[in-house]
């Protein structure tokens, strides 16, 4: 069943899961391109300090993974707009 919906869209057109992915990819791409042509600077992202504050179910959150988490971000960012 996952297959067939996969397969066709609204439109009742036919695309291929690889396929539906890789267009999914260049949209993404293409929005980060643009999200640093309008001024998104990667570099000054961090986490408000409140995050941190703040309980969760599982505990508070724990600051150094976030920050790991965010370099892989960047990191990601650079290899998709280059």
């Amino acid at each position: 069943m996952w297959s067939a919906l996969c397969e066709r869209d609204i439109l009742g057109t036919h695309i291929k899961p690889d396929e539906l992915k890789r267009k999914g990819e260049k949209i993404y791409r293409e929005k980060l391109k643009l999200k640093v042509d309008m001024g998104f600077d990667k570099s000054k992202l961090k986490p408000q300090k409140r995050v941190f504050e703040v309980e969760t179910f599982r505990g508070k959150l724990d600051e150094r993974f976030i920050r790991e988490t965010i370099g892989y971000y960047r990191k990601r960012v650079d290899c998709m707009i280059t």
